[in-house]
């Protein structure tokens, strides 16, 4: 789903219909963003948080570029993804 979205594309085959919507209102702006990163280096799961609407994953994904975003997945419903977002690491400091 990253690589896909900093290649402009919003999956379709992995998106639940609200997700969907969202990933296109925002596009140019997220794939200009995730394309800046560079490469995906590394993946680590980090933990699963329990909400309503299900479970969601969340990943510390480092890129190329040296900077760690926390992505978070889930709330797989009828073989699709409702909920996928990412935010800065925390660095600690």
């Amino acid at each position: 789903m990253i690589t896909e979205t900093a290649g402009g594309t919003c999956p379709a085959d992995l998106m639940a219909d609200g997700l969907l919507a969202a990933c296109q209102e925002q596009i140019v702006e997220m794939s200009a963003g995730l394309a800046s990163l560079g490469e995906i280096e590394t993946m680590t799961y980090v933990r699963t948080e329990e909400t309503p609407e299900g479970p969601v994953e969340l990943y510390a994904v480092t890129f190329s570029a040296g900077v760690t975003l926390n992505w978070g997945i889930g709330q797989f419903k009828d073989g699709k993804f409702q909920a996928a977002y990412a935010s800065m690491a925390d660095s600690g400091a």
